[in-house]
This record gives structure tokens, sequence and C-alpha cells, in this order.
């Protein structure tokens, strides 16, 4: 039983730190790419991670270091970039979603209880009735 609980522990912590994210567009076209610059209060934040789509379809994941006037600034695979918007299709930020991971530990949860409802019926088929002794 003790090995169980540390098998659905671990299980439970592993379900919660990796939360499920969705991507989420913050701006799709030429105008909504150019105008990300002039939206500071829904705009980008330095650090974050950002998927960059290219008018050429190429996708590249890249670490925003700061928004310029025509352009972002930033690293894609550990190089230093400087990305005008006129080469930049779209724009996508991940974004934890409160609902799937609810539902995702939820129904960890939900496994974890069966399991140990199914062990503790095994223990109890097991202890059974002892045999008499002459």
């Amino acid at each position: 039983m003790r090995e169980l609980s540390r098998k659905c522990g671990a299980l439970l912590l592993c379900v919660a730190i990796s939360g499920c994210t969705t991507m989420r567009v913050v701006a799709d076209g030429d105008d909504a790419v150019k105008s990300v610059a002039a939206r500071p209060v829904d705009g980008l934040t330095v650090g974050e991670t950002l998927l960059l789509v290219g008018r050429d379809g190429k996708k590249f994941d890249f670490k925003l270091a700061a928004v310029e006037a025509d352009a972002l600034r930033g690293t894609v695979d550990g190089q230093e970039r400087r990305i005008a918007f006129g080469q930049i299709e779209r724009i996508e930020r991940g974004h934890v979603d409160a609902g799937k991971t609810a539902g995702l530990i939820g129904a960890a949860a939900l496994l974890v209880v069966l399991a140990a409802a199914r062990s503790i019926g095994k223990d109890i088929d097991n202890m059974g009735p002892k045999p008499k002794s002459k």
C-alpha cells in the first residue's frame, strides 16, 4: 500500500506541474502584427516565449527581449535576432488553460482513488479466514 501511495503521489505531482497550455493568437495578419508595438496594455511581455510564423510559413520559438517600433528583438535557438514586423505573419503565445489543467488533475486523482480502492480490496481478500490450528 505504501508503494502505491508513493507512485500515486508522484503521478499527481507530475500532472500538477505540467499543466495544460493553449496557444493564443496575439496578432494575425500584417496590420495586427504591426500594431503590436502600439498596444502596451495587451501586448507582449519581455522574457516570454512566443511562436512566430513568418511570411514564408516557417515557425520558430522566440524569446522576447524587446518590442521596438518596427521589430521584435530576442533570441531564436540561443542566437540574438531582430525580426521586422514585415517578416512576421502571426504571433502566438502560450497560455495556461485552468479548465484543462483542473480536468487533468481531477482525472489523475480519480485514477489514484480507483487504484487505491483496488489495492485495498486485494489486501482484504488476502486476509481471508485464518486456518484453524489443531
